[in-house]
């Protein structure tokens, strides 16, 4: 028996080292593909880079962001106010939790410079979820090359390069794949620290509560399962992100003086909550009008977010018992969040980033790369597509 407990432990260890392995390799194509490409952006030039009047200005950042100041875009600067000024610079602010700009805080003191330690933070957290996703497919009972082939398409995915980017989509997906291996296991004391520090991270770590729960359920529904400290156990990890969603809502109400998150949200940043397809339509309605578009540069984004919000949920429906009902239903709901968070004129906003979290679409559509036609063409559509949104990115052309 000693001898089969440790050959266990030995073929666990030998599959961790192949999983950071590839998960290294990949995330180093990504890495250094994106640098080069936004380094060879910043020397070209192109379009005049007019930075947009809103909220978070880039004034007070350049001058300790030397080299990588290309990568000073959107959500990117409003976290980096974040680590540097706390919420008391902008009200706006308050509608970005806290934990990725700690981090950057604390990275800061190690790397020197703000826009250092994001971009050193996000990489961190890539590697970490690829390696993480690589673990979560082969638990499944999926092989290793399903699980190399799911990475890859991460790598190609259209808006991949937000995962190295000083956005929280890289940390956000390695806390919830922590979150639900863990949850798996059933360390719940762990898997609720890592779901209220998805919470930290983004608000839509509150759908973990929905999925512990259910997971919990899975696994203490029989009734010979179904004992006290493991249903106490359970609730503790479920309810640990909607404690910390309440307890910052709180705090930015009555300790900063500021107005409830989801409020800001609509007063400050023109956003708003609708049915699941009337973004979809919003979309269809703004590619209707292009002949009375005087600036195209929204067009690629547009038709993006559209796609996938067809594609995804069908995918998703088709394949709906391929992998565990856990994962599937923490998909459904980024998924719905995704649908109903609308911009200016009832449009998609930042749909295909959102769904970089929905690791089982990437699950499932891997199995297109066995044939190596697809593998190649996905190829080829990946980079050129990430190109473009990395351009689009880099003029302040909004990418997702």
């Amino acid at each position: 028996m000693g001898n089969d407990i440790t050959k266990s432990q030995t073929t666990e260890w030998d599959l961790l080292k192949r999983a950071a392995w590839y998960a290294f390799k990949l995330f180093i194509a990504l890495r250094v593909g994106t640098l080069l490409w936004m380094f060879l952006l910043s020397l070209t030039g192109g379009r005049d880079i007019i930075e947009p009047n809103v909220l978070c200005r880039t004034s007070d950042l350049l001058h300790s962001a030397g080299g990588l100041r290309a990568w000073l875009r959107w959500d990117t600067v409003c976290y980096l106010l974040i680590a540097e000024t706390g919420y008391t610079v902008n009200a706006g602010l308050t509608v970005w939790p806290p934990f990725y700009p700690l981090l950057i805080r604390l990275f800061s003191f190690v790397v020197g410079t703000p826009i250092a330690a994001a971009l050193l933070v996000s990489s961190i957290a890539t590697w970490v979820s690829f390696v993480l996703l690589y673990l979560l497919v082969t638990e499944e009972g999926h092989s290793e090359e399903t699980a190399q082939n799911t990475l890859f398409l991460y790598t190609l995915y259209p808006v991949a390069f937000f995962l190295v980017a000083g956005y929280t989509e890289s940390l956000f997906l390695a806390l919830v794949l922590g979150c639900l291996l863990l949850a798996r296991k059933g360390k719940w004391g762990w898997a609720g620290l890592l779901a209220a520090l998805s919470m930290l991270t983004r608000n839509q770590g509150i759908v973990l509560s929905v999925v512990l729960l259910w997971e919990g359920w899975l696994q203490y529904g029989d009734a010979h399962a179904r004992k006290v400290r493991n249903i106490i156990k359970v609730l503790f990890a479920a309810s640990a992100p909607i404690i910390v969603f309440a307890l910052l809502s709180l705090y930015i109400r009555y300790g900063l003086q500021g107005g409830w998150p989801w409020q800001t949200l609509g007063f400050l940043w023109g956003q708003s909550t609708g049915f699941p397809w009337e973004g979809i339509l919003g979309n269809i309605k703004l590619l209707l009008t292009l002949p009375t578009s005087d600036d195209l540069y929204w067009l690629p984004t547009a038709i993006l977010d559209l796609t996938l919000a067809i594609a995804i949920p069908v995918i998703l429906v088709l394949r709906r018992h391929s992998m565990r009902s856990t994962y599937m239903i923490f998909a459904w709901l980024i998924v719905l969040l995704g649908l109903v968070k609308l911009g200016p004129n009832d449009v998609l906003i930042s749909f295909s980033r959102y769904m970089i979290a929905v690791f089982p679409f990437f699950i499932i559509t891997s199995s297109i790369m066995k044939n190596r036609l697809a593998r190649m063409s996905v190829f080829t559509f990946g980079l050129l597509a990430q190109a473009i949104f990395m351009f689009m990115f880099y003029i302040w052309s909004w990418a997702g």
